[in-house]
């Protein structure tokens, strides 16, 4: 790698008695050199050159939150979706007297009127029309 690496960090893919072999995902140089990013590249590195190691972790606490956060979520998403919208029995619209009916469909089909003017909002069929 070279002298003058400050911080490697990857992920731990093995270790034995004389080496560790890290795929690495930033590498970070002495004397404000920066940093630079790598995809995963497998390095081996003798454990006589590593001074110290950390493992990160997740916080519990974090951790509990989110997933309580979550199970909350879906608890009143799951809760809205078995509550019915009401009592069906008192829900019931009031008779309007009203009688809906349905004509066959016109001999020309839905298409194109046959009334010999073109269709227009602003037109209306004689029996509609104004005073």
């Amino acid at each position: 790698m070279g002298p003058e690496i400050d911080q490697i960090e990857g992920y731990l893919k093995g270790a034995d008695t004389s080496m560790y072999t890290v795929a690495v995902t930033t590498v970070r140089f002495l004397r404000g050199g920066g940093e630079q990013k790598w995809t995963g590249e497998t390095v081996r590195l003798k454990k006589e050159y590593v001074s110290r190691s950390y493992v990160r972790t997740l916080s519990k606490g974090r951790t509990v939150v989110a997933s309580l956060t979550g199970v909350a979520i879906i608890a009143a998403i799951v809760g809205r979706s078995l509550i019915p919208a009401g009592d069906p029995e008192t829900n019931i619209p009031p008779d309007t007297g009203a009688i809906t009916r349905r004509g066959p469909f016109p001999k020309g089909g839905l298409g194109r009127r046959t009334l010999g003017r073109p269709y227009s909002p602003l037109w209306f069929p004689p029996h509609l029309s104004r005073p």
